[in-house]
């Protein structure tokens, strides 16, 4: 028999009751230059809290009064009662939301297979690049960005997506497939059931071109000279030459941002460049001021 539980959405009566493991958190496959090591595996589930918040602008992992406004269950619950098959599609959605795009998903999008591929051409519409990420919870915080993780389902054994939208060092808040719905599960609770697979989302704003300085032009090596002087490394002298002082700045934000310290300016470290420009339209999953990192 199916336990029950309710979402609770501030001032209405609960209304909507519906009923009711594996883990992987090891190397990373992402661009050869930007790697992770292995990070330990997590063994027992717990429970997990859900709340409706009335202004979704406010960390609901900041507001201790907030939370305690929450009802308990667990994420098998959600993963079985959440639509399978339409799971990819809402997840879409909640990404492009996050980055204030349309919301939109052609239809020709709808039947395809893979599911990679379906996030890649859904982001791409709307000049979003897709990253996966692999087997690591801590690289989806120091990218710190809005991300799709892919869970196995407990009965069906079906991928399910959920969009992490906020995280601390220890948990992370989900969207559901209710408007505004936010479901928060801790590390342990996610590792049980994640597949180990995520989609990372990002911009480039400054059109950067191939992995800076192995197969890039002069103009991105300029205009990453420039992005640097912008967030604080005064003493870069701009020219097409990727010299010591250069490497030197990228080295440091590539530490700063938990990645791979080599030089090398790929997919990651953009991403964490982007990162440290305040005043671009990131929709991170902690306030910059507040990183984890």
């Amino acid at each position: 028999k199916r336990s029950e539980f309710s979402f609770l959405i501030p001032g209405k009566t609960p209304a909507l009751n519906i009923g009711v493991s594996k883990d992987q958190d090891s190397n990373l496959e992402n661009h050869p230059l930007e790697t992770d090591k292995n990070l330990p595996h997590a063994t027992a589930p717990q429970e997990a809290t859900v709340e409706t918040p009335a202004q979704t602008d406010i960390s609901l992992l900041d507001h201790p009064a907030k939370q305690a406004e929450v009802t308990s269950f667990s994420l098998a619950q959600v993963l079985q009662a959440e639509p399978a098959d339409a799971s990819r599609m809402v997840a879409m959605q909640t990404v492009l939301a996050r980055w204030g795009a349309e919301r939109q998903i052609p239809r020709e999008l709808y039947s395809i297979q893979s599911n990679m591929e379906f996030f890649i051409l859904a982001a791409k519409q709307q000049g979003l690049i897709l990253e996966e990420i692999n087997g690591s919870l801590a690289r989806i915080r120091n990218l710190n960005l809005c991300a799709i993780l892919e869970f196995d389902s407990p009965d069906t054994h079906s991928p399910v997506f959920l969009t992490a939208v906020e995280a601390s060092d220890s948990s992370m808040i989900f969207s559901g497939h209710q408007t505004d719905q936010r479901m928060i599960f801790d590390d342990e609770a996610i590792r049980l059931y994640w597949t180990g697979r995520a989609y990372v989302f990002w911009k480039n704003f400054y059109n950067y071109q191939g992995i800076i300085p192995a197969s890039t032009q002069n103009d991105s090596i300029i205009t990453l000279k420039l992005h640097l002087r912008d967030i604080g490394y005064e003493n870069i002298e701009i020219n097409g030459v990727y010299d010591a002082s250069t490497r030197k700045a990228v080295e440091a934000t590539q530490a700063k941002h938990g990645l791979p310290v080599d030089g090398y300016v790929g997919p990651l470290t953009k991403i964490a460049l982007y990162n440290e420009k305040a005043s671009l339209p990131i929709p991170h999953l902690v306030a910059p001021m507040e990183t984890l990192h």
